[in-house]
């Protein structure tokens, strides 16, 4: 009896088992994504419970999922293993071969410009799908190439058919053109002058620096900003009236190629005389030396010179004067021509000098020096006051007193007069 139960028991579990079966299916992509498959798992019969895909035979566990999708690194023959384990702990093992096939070639590329200036350079990208070898056709007589992305310069104007042939693994081959378009190059319009500035009549000899790539430039167009123009290469212009000039040159090559340049206020004739000055330094302690230097335009012939310091005047062209005394200075320099025309320039509160420090007074007693002179062993300056202490400084050409005791003696008198007269005291 027990006999007959364990193999009962038994082939209950082998007709159980034989219907749980899991089997897969895959598709490769398509063609802008052919380096991928997508796998379907399958399920005869019974619950999975754990999916475990090896797609590349190296024993190692690639995905969990039932649908997964793969990417391989080319299109090849793989075997793929799938393990399944049902919710009754029964392992399943199925292995297929896929195989993966390149796409048909399509040859296609594209470029980082289609059209421009010679010379022009172009790079280039290869969009063809799948493992093909790649061989390059510029069009301009040059050497083909055999590189995936070239990059080419085209040096001479023109128009190019670009033509890049594929051939795949199998021998099959394709083809792709498209047009370069390269341009003759525009000039670039520069130009000089002699001088920018002066009096009317201002004579300005231009000159051409204009430059160009490929071909040459035939011609030149210059508007000088007051109403005249010329077509000269280095034209000399007189400037016949005072004014800011914008000066603008357009060329053109001999592939009626254009260029212009403009420059604003290039050209400035002046109504008259003009100058204007610095100092090194504005401000300063008492002895302060101001060294001054005129600016005067190189076209303009100066006949004198006349600086005003407000304490003092010079007339040459880069005066040197000290400010002995402390305070704030205007300072005025008049210039004038050969032609006898004068301009004056001023720059107000222009210099500043102050006190000597306090480290540089002194206190002396009045009633041992009641005479003005100079100490002989401080060689400080001394300005006495009989009766009184003084504070003095050691400023050379300045006299200043402060007499404090003085001070106090005239409050008081005054108050004291004061109440005088409020008492009746004051008979005067």
């Amino acid at each position: 009896m027990g006999i007959i139960l364990i193999i009962a028991i038994f082939l209950t579990l082998i007709t159980h088992a034989s219907a749980l079966t899991t089997t897969f299916t895959y598709k490769q992509g398509d063609k802008g994504d052919y380096l991928k498959v997508y796998f379907y798992g399958e399920v005869g019969s019974g619950t999975v419970t754990l999916w475990e895909w090896d797609f590349n035979s190296d024993g190692i566990i690639d995905n969990t999922s039932q649908n997964p999708v793969y990417s391989f690194p080319v299109a090849d023959t793989y075997t793929v293993k799938l393990t399944t384990t049902f919710d009754t702990g029964v392992t399943e093992s199925r292995t297929l071969n896929i195989i993966m096939k390149e796409p048909d070639l399509e040859a296609s590329f594209a470029t980082s410009v289609s059209s421009g200036e010679a010379p022009l350079q172009v790079n280039f990208t290869d969009l063809t799908l799948g493992v093909h070898d790649s061989r390059w056709d510029f069009g301009d007589k040059s050497p083909k190439i055999a590189l995936q992305n070239p990059n080419h310069n085209f040096t001479e104007p023109g128009t190019y058919w670009v033509l890049l042939t594929v051939t795949g693994i199998n021998g099959n081959t394709d083809e792709y053109t498209k047009e370069i378009v390269v341009n003759y190059p525009s000039p670039v319009a520069l130009f000089t002058a002699d001088q920018k500035s002066g009096k009317p009549p201002l004579s300005v000899q231009f000159a051409d620096s204009s430059t160009i790539s490929y071909g040459k430039i035939t011609n030149w167009n210059w508007d000088f900003g007051d109403g005249t123009s010329s077509e000269e290469q280095n034209p000399l212009h007189e400037y016949s009236q005072p004014g800011n000039y914008t000066v603008t040159l357009k060329v053109t090559s001999d592939y009626s190629r254009t260029n212009t340049s403009t420059r604003t206020n290039f050209i400035i004739a002046t109504s008259g005389i003009t100058a204007s000055f610095k100092a090194e330094e504005t401000s300063g302690e008492i002895p302060f030396i101001a060294k001054f230097t005129s600016r005067i335009p190189a076209n303009i012939e100066v006949k004198s010179y006349h600086w005003d310091f407000e304490d003092g005047t010079s007339t040459v062209a880069n005066p040197v004067h000290t400010f002995r005394k402390p305070g704030i200075y205007n300072v005025s320099l008049t210039v004038t021509d050969i032609d006898g025309e004068s301009f004056t320039v001023t720059k107000e509160d222009y210099i500043t000098v102050e006190r000597k420090a306090a480290g540089n007074e002194v206190w002396v007693n009045n009633t041992e020096n009641t005479n003005n002179n100079k100490n002989e062993t401080t060689g400080l300056n001394i300005l006495a006051d009989s009766g009184n202490v003084t504070k003095m400084l050691d400023n050379p050409g300045t006299e200043f007193i402060r007499n404090e005791s003085m001070r106090f003696q005239n409050f008081f008198g005054e108050w004291l007069r004061l109440i005088m007269e409020i008492l009746g005291l004051n008979k005067n």
